[in-house]
């Protein structure tokens, strides 16, 4: 009867129904050797190696992808060794969170995928703001989001066009990695 009364006096969004949280999967490690195996391929298409790349930077950070796409560009920084930036904001967190992504991997011929990961985001985001001017692209990477959202779904062999000055959300992050997962075949 106490059970019956304390739920009802509960407003709903206080009422917890399912039972403890579960943790996210970790990728499987076929899905993290192809990642890097497309990151190191100097033939794929540029944004299928960035995408792989943020799934690498996930895996070994072991964050959500919600709080790394709140990363700024002008935070990332490369050193041997590691990959560090710093998240604006977290769903838990309003001041920065800062993050090193180790340079590992479980292949030896893929050991510089993070270095090559760093140079094509590098290039690409300077790509797609080539017309701004300095203090104007310098604005741009103050931004607190690391990928701009695509115009269209990624259709296979093909750069992906992004919509400038909009932040890709965490369901289209969603549907490229399930495109991996069933490019890999790691479903």
């Amino acid at each position: 009867m106490l059970s019956a009364m304390d739920s009802y006096c509960t407003p709903p969004r206080m009422r917890t129904t399912s039972g403890p949280k579960k943790k996210a999967k970790a990728p499987p490690l076929r899905f993290v050797r192809a990642c890097e195996a497309t990151v190191c391929d100097e033939n794929a298409a540029d944004y299928d190696r960035l995408m792989c790349g943020f799934f690498l930077i996930l895996t070994w950070v072991s964050a959500r992808s919600s709080d790394l796409l709140n990363a700024s560009p002008r935070t990332l920084e490369l050193v041997p060794g590691h990959l560090f930036g710093v998240t604006d904001r977290t769903k838990n967190n309003r001041g920065g969170l800062r993050w090193a992504c180790p340079h590992v991997a479980l292949e030896a011929q893929h050991d510089g995928w993070l270095d090559k990961w760093y140079a094509i985001y590098a290039r690409k985001f300077k790509e797609l703001y080539s017309h701004l001017q300095e203090d104007d692209l310098l604005k741009e990477m103050d931004r607190d989001y690391l990928f701009d959202e695509l115009a269209s779904s990624p259709a296979p062999n093909q750069d992906w066009v992004p919509i400038r000055g909009t932040p890709m959300t965490t369901s289209t992050l969603s549907i490229i990695y399930k495109h991996f997962l069933q490019k890999f075949r790691c479903y």
